[in-house]
């Protein structure tokens, strides 16, 4: 999760740089604030609210040039891409674990983000819903998009076209395709891997074998291109698309709503109990 955070700009890194296609990431982080999409692990989506009017009002947050139709596009679009064209009048709420983490990557996948940064994607899920997402994931690398995830669950590696092994304390210990990953450690299987890094050599002696095994040679640098930046939502919108999805959630939430309501009429009946006619009144 600290590797991911420090790579999606979510928190730098105290020592090192980030590069995307040679330009440092840290120097322009409002360049790239909106071409990298980052999903946690925790759902971040509001759970009383339509699956749809969640992604319109986060269209609405993040694709301030769009006009209302072009909106609408871009929710169906994403709808789509993830599987969730039969659920959009379902509450977020009311969705299972898997289809709340694919909306959650549906809100990223707005803005059409160029790096999508996911924590554990499969995290909580079964079996079935765990495979589901991860050909979801595969079919987004497959289109374009880079995609960046931290797992814990072995048979999501088979998915990846490159994995990253870490020892304790963040040491990189291997970096490579999965087949290339057992051959380095000499094993059969993945889960022997994290049996040799915790056991046999130190985390800052894997990372001095991995720099050692490294080729020498590399990819001839390139000029770095400036990201395009895209333009933000100005202060007025935000703050009139946030006043509606504040008061849409309120409304469909009925025990707030019952509370706001309710606790004027509950004060003013108390007081009405407590204290008769004339008992703040002066005696003569």
């Amino acid at each position: 999760t600290t590797l991911l955070e420090a790579l999606a700009g979510v928190q730098p890194a105290d020592r090192g740089e980030v590069r995307f296609d040679g330009v440092d990431l840290y120097e322009n982080l409002d360049d790239f604030r909106r071409l990298l999409g980052y999903v946690p692990q925790d759902d971040i989506i509001h759970a009383d609210l339509p699956l749809e009017r969640t992604l319109r009002y986060a269209a609405e947050l993040r694709l301030p040039n769009l006009s209302s139709t072009e909106i609408e596009t871009a929710v169906t679009r994403a709808l789509e891409a993830l599987n969730l064209s039969e659920r959009p009048g379902v509450r977020v709420g009311a969705l299972s674990g898997g289809q709340r983490k694919r909306a959650s990557i549906a809100v990223e996948l707005l803005t059409s983000p160029q790096v999508f940064f996911l924590d554990e994607p499969t995290s909580g899920l079964d079996p079935a819903s765990s495979a589901e997402l991860l050909r979801l994931l595969r079919g987004l690398a497959d289109g374009g998009s880079t995609v960046i995830f931290t797992t814990h669950s072995v048979q999501d590696l088979a998915h990846c076209d490159r994995v990253a092994f870490l020892a304790r304390d963040g040491h990189l210990a291997f970096f490579g395709t999965l087949a290339e990953a057992l051959e380095y450690f000499d094993v059969e299987r993945v889960e022997e891997i994290y049996e040799r890094l915790a056991w046999e050599l130190s985390p800052a002696e894997w990372a001095q074998r991995f720099e050692a095994h490294r080729a020498d040679g590399g990819a001839a640098a390139s000029e770095p291109a400036r990201p395009h930046r895209r333009d933000g939502v100005g202060f007025a919108r935000e703050l009139a698309v946030l006043t509606r999805r504040t008061l849409e959630t309120m409304i469909r939430n009925r025990l707030t709503m019952a509370i706001l309501i309710g606790s004027p009429a509950l004060v003013v009946a108390m007081f009405a109990v407590l204290f008769r006619p004339g008992a703040f009144d002066f005696g003569s």
